[in-house]
């Protein structure tokens, strides 16, 4: 078959991965061309593969033409742009690409040390920078779906690898190979190989590669650098790549616009309102200390996150964001289980109502109305355990259901005479005719949380409590405390605990070496809940047990993933309590959270940890929740509350 491809510097790439893949096509490689030419190519060939628009063709001809999609993607390389003076691409002095700064402070006359006081995270925030990843999205998706091609599925992976871009319109190879799979699969052929990657040379990598700001890597969580590499010369058979700096980059494109008017320069970028604003602060801008010098003060040139002035006193409230980057990325083929107290509820109600697949382990019965649904809390955690408040608790629950840990307590009555299970005693509204449903109830509950175990791939888990009652003849950890609803106090049977920093490090390091044991690649996620205690057994004041528990649990998850890389502290607590929410976070009973503190908790969760969220409201702009249920969202088993009586 003779295959033709016309496209820009993407098409040698998608040739080279087509030639491997099916090395039975002929391939031959063209530039963009009008009507007439590609007439005559067709003439020439049996497919046609175009890139761009394709013009009137009879339909003879139009069904050999099949068309692929523009690769560009901003959201890495923001600050790259092409610049045009009467007409006529403008070199920088590193490429065909310029920085929009630096043509900013050509404009402005900055000098170089002036200049580099503009690449800060303050100044990236002002100009979109850090936020660019949805829309980029979107229009990449939409070029795939304008060409027939549906970019979504590889998006994904794309995005799960790390940056797979060199410049906004440069891809990197495995983009351009799985472009090629998908035009494949088109034309009917099946490749001899699949993964060309592996074998070829990714030519746009010879090309210029613009750095990833580590300012927006941050927001990304990838990581960054102000390294940028030049296009590769070859001497003597050697390929060889500069790689200069910041300070290298703006001199060279400074000096290439000596003697060139830069107002004359064209670069829409420039003339935005967002830019026009940064022109008027340019005295301010310029005043800001430069990145710090080796020697020097160590704290001099952090990132503005860093600093208490900058991302706490001069940020809105709104706009505080303490998650700064998270390790890994969920996608919406990510298998998420949530456990924890009653604010992890909120995490797990807000992954299912945005697409994401948020674990549901134990489904309920096909003859239940809506509202026994809810009401027996189907779905509101991955398994039907309930509240699990502490990381005894959950350690224990692992074990239990690996059938390594058989407690002694097997069911409690109710003062109505229902049966419950005491490890989950507000999950069957209704309760259970006897100790026997009760354990036959347990018994399906733990497969489901087996099967949990075996197939997760992010575990989010929510630390509440360090006070609880456990059984002195086994150590078995309650949600509630016998005789707060079922079961009866009995000081010689169950003892109050209040578990120490090092004791909850402990069992965290053991409920990862349970998870490890069944299902190695999971990855954990831990947060604190913000929530207050809603009752201290401890002879003092409930605000300060509250602050207590709050602190040794933060303690306890900060000396964990510390030790554990694998593993990602989500600061919601931090994001409620801080500062910066100048005591809004919570209702007037000072306990719950508000509806639009929750929405502002999720929202960062998504942004960071999925791209599918934006990571901050405008001032202007009314917090929503991300589940349109608003009220449902609300909605959460919350044991403890049984303490108030």
């Amino acid at each position: 078959m003779r295959v033709t491809i016309i496209g820009n510097c993407q098409s040698a790439g998608l040739a080279s991965c087509l030639a491997t893949m099916a090395p039975q096509l002929d391939l031959r490689v063209s530039r963009p061309v009008d009507a007439d030419a590609l007439i005559r190519l067709l003439d020439e060939c049996d497919q046609l593969l175009l890139q761009g628009e394709a013009p009137a063709l009879p339909p003879a001809l139009a069904a050999r033409v099949l068309r692929w999609p523009r690769l560009t993607f901003a959201a890495f390389h923001p600050d790259a742009v092409y610049a045009q003076l009467g007409g006529r691409v403008v070199r920088s002095g590193i490429g065909e690409y310029h920085s929009a700064l630096a043509l900013f402070a050509a404009r402005a006359g900055l000098t170089v040390a002036q200049a580099m006081r503009l690449f800060t995270a303050r100044v990236f925030e002002r100009l979109g920078y850090c936020h660019l990843w949805d829309g980029a999205r979107r229009a990449l998706l939409a070029e795939g779906e304008t060409v027939g091609l549906k970019l979504e599925p590889m998006f994904e992976g794309w995005a799960a690898q790390g940056r797979f871009m060199h410049l906004p319109n440069h891809p990197c190879l495995p983009v351009v190979a799985d472009v090629a799979r998908a035009l494949l699969a088109q034309m009917d052929i099946t490749p001899v190989e699949t993964k060309p990657e592996r074998f070829l040379t990714d030519a746009l990598a010879r090309s210029m590669i613009w750095p990833l700001y580590p300012e927006i890597a941050l927001r990304l969580g990838l990581d960054g650098a102000y390294s940028f590499k030049l296009a590769s010369t070859f001497t003597s058979g050697v390929e060889r790549a500069e790689v200069i700096g910041l300070d290298t980059m703006l001199e060279r494109s400074l000096l290439a616009l000596t003697g060139i008017d830069a107002g004359a320069l064209t670069c829409a970028r420039l003339d935005r309102p967002a830019w026009q604003a940064l022109a008027a602060d340019v005295p301010a801008l310029v005043a800001t200390p430069l990145p710090r010098a080796a020697g020097g003060n160590p704290y001099r040139g952090l990132p503005a996150h860093q600093y208490w002035r900058q991302a706490m006193e001069e940020t809105p409230a709104e706009a505080v964001d303490p998650v700064v980057a998270a390790p890994f990325r969920i996608t919406p083929r990510t298998a998420i289980a949530t456990a924890g107290s009653c604010f992890a509820q909120h995490i797990a109600r807000t992954l299912g109502s945005s697409g994401f697949n948020h674990m549901v382990v134990e489904t309920p019965p096909p003859a239940l109305s809506p509202a026994q649904i809810e009401a027996g809390h189907w779905g509101s955690f991955s398994a039907r355990y309930g509240n699990i408040y502490t990381a005894r608790q959950m350690v224990q629950l692992a074990e239990r259901a690996e059938g390594r840990f058989e407690p002694e307590d097997v069911a409690w009555q109710r003062p109505d005479g229902a049966w419950v299970d005491p490890f989950r005693p507000q999950i069957d509204p209704v309760g259970h005719v006897s100790r026997s449903a009760v354990e036959k109830a347990r018994d399906l509950h733990l497969q489901a949380v087996r099967r949990m175990l075996r197939q997760v791939d992010v575990f989010v888990f929510t630390l509440g409590l360090t006070e609880s009652w456990r059984a002195r003849a086994d150590g078995a950890v309650f949600p509630l405390a016998p005789g707060v609803m079922a079961g009866t106090m009995d000081p010689a049977a169950y003892e109050f605990v209040n578990f120490t920093t090092a004791e909850i490090l402990a069992d965290l390091r053991a409920f990862r070496a349970a998870l490890r044991a069944v299902n190695p690649g999971a990855n954990l996620v831990l947060t604190v809940s913000p929530v207050p205690l809603v009752a201290t057994y401890e002879a003092r004041h409930v605000l300060v047990s509250t602050i207590a528990s709050k602190s040794i649990l933060r303690a306890a998850a900060e000396e964990y993933c510390r030790e554990d890389r694998d593993a990602w502290y989500f600061p919601s607590y931090e994001i409620v309590t801080g500062q910066h929410a100048r005591g809004t976070a919570f209702g007037p009973d000072l306990r719950e959270v508000t509806e639009a503190t929750v929405a502002r908790v999720m929202a960062l969760f998504l942004h960071h940890a999925t791209h599918e969220s934006k990571p901050a409201k405008a001032p202007d702009e009314a917090p929503t929740i991300p589940d349109p249920e608003t009220t449902a969202l609300f909605k959460v088993l919350c044991d403890e509350e049984r303490l108030a009586g």
